[in-house]
């Protein structure tokens, strides 16, 4: 699987700071179950490796724990944001987090990182746009034999029946707003983020050339609903929102700013895409869009799906 996606990497230092605030943290626990599974296999607390990291929000929940973090992105916009937001963020080391320019397919050519020196490689909602190929065999080089870790995880709406009537005219909405919008703008990657991550090519499918690389009898798929995840933590994600917070979110996808890219004459008219899911959502939420709403229904199917595997002792690729 070829990356397909290039809006990200294209974005401004403006548009990664408003992608920043946009995007929440994952729940406490789900950093913490991914440093908990990595060291109870024996990984280290060196140095880790965030791929994808965006204007690094995940990078700085993982920086404290570990001696070196590093946040990788390919594009330069995103890491001016992420370098910006992250000078009071220090990892157990008291060092600082270094950002660096560079695509997840090659983490084993980072300048400073020797081969075979990296404790743990994450990925948060982002593995989906790697030429997955190519990062397994670049993560082979750059973790440490018999001890480093690839932690993947997303957020996705989960497939079930909806609960409340609320949630059913929700999904109903989402529904619509994919189909009239998004489906002419969705790319492969889109796809399998939507899926949880069932798709992602891993290190052993046919044809794949790193199966020896990672030990699969490792491998662990942790799927918990956001609720769920949120009665681990400290601190609960707030459900109380607005709807202009909910309209800055939508504005973050990759495939609403493609479709916005295609019909440039409508983006930020009342036709904009967003526009016209925001007055669907309102009817259904109320108040205006200054006003705090229950969320509870749009989160209620949102899922976290962490998964990682371990290297193998094999001589690095």
């Amino acid at each position: 699987m070829a990356s397909q996606e290039f809006t990200f990497r294209n974005f401004t230092p403006s548009q990664a700071a408003a992608y920043s605030r946009a995007r929440s943290s994952y729940p406490p626990s789900v950093i913490d179950y991914v440093i908990s599974q990595h060291t109870k296999s024996g990984g280290g607390a060196g140095v880790v490796v965030d791929v994808g990291c965006g204007p690094g929000n995940a990078t700085r929940d993982l920086a404290p724990h570990f001696d070196m973090a590093y946040g990788l992105d390919p594009g330069a916009g995103m890491v001016a944001t992420a370098t910006a937001e992250s000078r009071d963020v220090k990892t157990k080391s008291g060092k600082e987090v270094l950002f660096r320019v560079c695509p997840a397919e090659e983490i084993d050519r980072v300048e400073g990182l020797e081969p075979g020196t990296v404790d743990l490689i994450t990925a948060a909602t982002a593995a989906h746009w790697f030429d997955m190929p190519k990062f397994w065999a670049a993560a082979a080089k750059a973790l440490r034999p018999g001890t480093g870790t690839v932690a993947i995880w997303t957020r996705y709406i989960s497939s079930r029946e909806p609960r409340t009537e609320k949630e059913k005219k929700y999904q109903d909405i989402i529904t619509r707003f994919r189909e009239d919008f998004m489906a002419a703008h969705a790319t492969p990657g889109n796809a399998i983020a939507r899926g949880g991550y069932v798709d992602l090519p891993m290190p052993w499918d046919e044809g794949s050339h790193t199966a020896s690389l990672f030990e699969r009898d490792t491998y662990i798929r942790e799927e918990r609903e956001q609720s769920e995840w949120e009665q681990h933590s400290q601190e609960k994600e707030e459900k109380k929102t607005t709807l202009k917070d909910l309209e800055e979110l939508m504005a973050t996808m990759s495939s609403v700013n493609r479709w916005r890219a295609a019909n440039p004459e409508l983006a930020g008219t009342d036709k904009d895409c967003v526009k016209v899911l925001m007055s669907q959502l309102q009817a259904v939420l109320g108040g205006n869009e200054d006003e705090e709403v229950d969320i509870g229904p749009l989160w209620s199917r949102t899922a976290i799906v962490v998964m990682g595997v371990k290297r193998t002792d094999a001589a690095a690729a």
